[in-house]
């Protein structure tokens, strides 16, 4: 969504990730994928949207009200694959803060989150698009 909102950023302003989103839902297919927390799998197999963040606040308006920037954890959220037509009810989740609470979303947390990704997938870092990513420290320090 990141790839296909990019060069319609002049244009639309932030509805171009809007925009990409749709592009997205109706054209790619699942990415296979899993994720664990502090060692736990939390998920593993295809999915639409593999979420980490430690604020809660997923771009456009997007967020997960579970997650607590002071609580020194990230919050993971996947949205298995599925009927396309599901990926409307999860975005209107997203916008409402609510999209863990929903069938085919799987919601975790921790202090060590790894993911497995094919070879050469890209990440959408904060809005930019990277090869690689780590996270050396976030969260309190103190704990």
């Amino acid at each position: 969504a990141a790839r296909r909102a990019r060069p319609l950023k002049r244009v639309l302003g932030p509805l171009a990730y809007v925009a990409g989103a749709v592009g997205t839902a109706v054209t790619e297919r699942p990415l296979r994928c899993a994720a664990r927390c502090d060692g736990s799998e939390v998920f593993a197999g295809p999915a639409w949207q593999l979420m980490v963040g430690c604020s809660g606040a997923f771009g456009a308006g997007s967020r997960l009200a579970e997650a607590d920037p002071a609580d020194g954890l990230l919050d993971v959220v996947a949205i298995a694959a599925g009927p396309r037509r599901r990926l409307v009810r999860h975005a209107y989740g997203l916008r409402r803060g609510r999209v863990s609470d929903q069938p085919g979303v799987v919601h975790g947390r921790g202090r060590v989150v790894e993911l497995d990704l094919p070879p050469g997938e890209r990440l959408n870092v904060d809005g930019e698009l990277s090869e690689r990513f780590t996270v050396l420290a976030i969260g309190r320090t103190d704990q």
